[in-house]
């Protein structure tokens, strides 16, 4: 694990033991509580999809009939799930189009970086969605983050050219890792600035599954940043912020009525950026991001409303 990098003899400083308490006990602890649960449970039934590997965790994922609150059931952390049934399916038609492609199980990725590399953008669907799977695996989560500089320069960076499938699977392969500690603490810090560029290019896209996965990874990411395992240098931040203020000021109340996981993912992410933080407050009031406007409306999602009402409140320090 990344911990086998710490100095001999060394240990963790007081001042980063103490920061989840500090969290805690910060104006926004009372919703970061709940989500940093619902990130558990998340991680624990990610593995719903992909017992192949050898995960046994059968707890069901969260729904949003479940629980009226926001971050709690906020999915952000793992996507997209399916049953381990269509792993096959998947295989088979990665070998398809990749006969040299030559792992058992589909998750051996080294394999799976070097069949991505053959293969052209619009047949990469499979071997992405496999290599988002083994993300959320601690065996494999060192081995997809040294891939990640390589799946993001091909399949995201440039997102107006790159097909729609092998878009999505990129950026939720990226959310993937950033759900989890371990797979935070490996992420290439050199391309933290990539993905916030790659979320402020996509926050728009025609397809509603790019912008989701955008959304999501925007949400893990400053999440990881606010609980410290993530540094965010200032202006990567502020683009970060921006990106995210922008595009919830640009959405439109009913049309987030039928599908609100996007918004949600969003309003978390501002929340968290935020919260606890003066310059950065300061930064989104700037902003003027309307956030009251899901407060008021009772067509949208109870859980819009009620992350709406925290962000607002984060956002006047109130």
């Amino acid at each position: 694990v990344c911990t086998e990098y710490l100095i001999p003899g060394s240990s963790i400083p007081q001042e980063i033991i103490d920061l989840p308490s500090e969290a805690m006990s910060s104006p926004l602890g009372p919703a970061l509580r709940p989500m940093i649960d619902g990130m558990q449970q998340q991680i624990q039934a990610a593995s719903l999809g992909h017992e192949v590997v050898g995960t046994t965790s059968a707890r069901a994922p969260t729904s949003p009939s479940q629980t009226t609150n926001l971050m709690g059931s906020c999915e952000a952390h793992c996507p997209v799930r399916f049953d381990a049934g269509k792993v096959p399916q998947i295989l088979a038609k990665l070998r398809e189009w990749d006969p040299d492609f030559e792992s058992v199980n589909g998750f051996d990725t080294v394999q799976l970086e070097a069949s991505l590399k053959r293969l052209p953008a619009e047949k990469a669907f499979p071997a992405l969605d496999l290599l988002r799977l083994a993300a959320l695996e601690t065996m494999h989560t060192s081995r997809v983050a040294t891939a990640m500089p390589f799946v993001l320069s091909t399949f995201a960076r440039d997102a107006a050219s790159v097909p729609r499938p092998a878009l999505m699977m990129a950026l939720r392969t990226t959310s993937n890792l950033l759900a989890t500690e371990q797979g935070a603490a490996c992420f290439p810090a050199a391309e933290i600035g990539t993905v916030v560029e790659i979320i402020a290019e996509t926050r728009e896209h025609a397809h509603r599954s790019v912008r989701q996965a955008a959304s999501a990874t925007a949400c893990n990411l400053a999440f990881r940043s606010r609980m410290k395992a993530i540094a965010l240098e200032e202006e990567v931040s502020v683009q970060l912020l921006c990106a995210v203020g922008e595009r919830i000021s640009g959405l439109k109340v009913e049309s987030e009525a039928d599908d609100p996981r996007e918004l949600l993912y969003l309003l978390s992410a501002f929340g968290l950026l935020i919260g606890g933080d003066t310059e950065a407050r300061m930064i989104a009031q700037t902003l003027e991001v309307d956030v009251n406007k899901f407060v008021s409306s009772n067509s949208v999602d109870e859980r819009v409303r009620a992350c709406a009402r925290e962000v607002h409140a984060s956002l006047t320090n109130t």
